[in-house]
């Protein structure tokens, strides 16, 4: 069972500026509800008792947000468990998200994690966290969730190279990291979710420092892939992701039509936009 949770909030936002400058990107809102309220409903399944967040000391509000904030069920939701902040910046001089799992690393020593990128998430209803945990406990190896994505997306994902084994299960042998020239049929991608076992660390700690002299756990993954069975698990539900403008903006419209109180409005302002003419014209603010 997994008991532990790690999530990574230390990066700075860099690609959501001027925002994130003065609020963690993980305050942002997918219309009322931040993004880091999202990722703890889906976390924190059956068997969690602990979730250490990792982030930095400019993200006070998201702290604080956490610690005296939140909505009636973010607060039930994490009163039943024990929530610890870790300050990168504390533990390791580096940055990046090896980085970030280097910096708890005498906490996920002795039993398997789950590890969040904090920003994107599933929806908690498809329950894409627990599957993830039953197949870690049925087959007791690293679970890695995958997503399918288009060709066009194969530059900004780490890609997975995998082959099916006899159970029929998806075994991932090697991850790309956002390369230039690969085509699949049906690509899939790494987006920031996974069950691990704890002699990963010791792949992070000979990982090195990338052009922008960060740790990437990717490349981690990707050397621990090629010496031990690594399953991916395929999450076909919805997915969002606020770690850019772009994607910010599509989540927000996607959770938009999904809300009751919100679907009929935003349905029928998107079919006014598609046929304004103004659209066009005036593109460019």
């Amino acid at each position: 069972m997994i008991r532990k949770v790690v999530i990574l909030a230390a990066g700075r936002g860099t690609r959501l500026l001027p925002i994130t400058s003065v609020v963690a990107k993980e305050l942002l809102p997918i219309i009322d509800t931040p993004v880091i309220e999202y990722v703890l409903q889906e976390a924190i399944i059956p068997g969690v008792e602990e979730v250490i967040l990792v982030t930095n000391k400019q993200k006070t509000s998201l702290v604080e947000y956490l610690s005296t904030g939140g909505s009636p069920s973010l607060k039930k939701l994490i009163e039943n468990v024990s929530l610890r902040v870790v300050y990168q910046e504390e533990r390791t001089s580096d940055y990046g998200t090896g980085a970030g799992l280097l910096s708890v690393i005498d906490e996920v020593k002795g039993a398997p994690f789950s590890l969040i990128f904090a920003d994107s998430f599933g929806l908690q209803k498809d329950k894409r966290i627990e599957e993830m945990a039953d197949l870690f406990e049925k087959f007791g190896i690293p679970i890695v969730s995958l997503i399918p994505i288009k060709q066009e997306q194969l530059q900004t994902y780490g890609i997975p190279i995998t082959t099916t084994r006899d159970d029929g299960q998806i075994r991932i042998t090697e991850i790309l990291e956002k390369p230039a020239h690969f085509s699949s049929p049906e690509p899939m991608a790494t987006p920031g979710a996974f069950i691990l076992t704890p002699d990963i660390v010791s792949y992070v700690e000979k990982v090195n420092r990338d052009a922008n002299g960060e740790i990437p756990f990717s490349i981690a993954l990707s050397d621990y892939c090629k010496e031990h069975e690594v399953i991916g698990h395929l999450f076909k539900g919805h997915f969002f992701e606020a770690g850019n403008r772009a994607d910010f903006a599509k989540s927000v419209i996607e959770m938009s039509l999904l809300r009751d109180d919100t679907a009929n409005s935003v349905r029928t302002l998107l079919g006014e936009i598609q046929k304004s003419p103004r659209v066009n014209k005036d593109r460019g603010i």
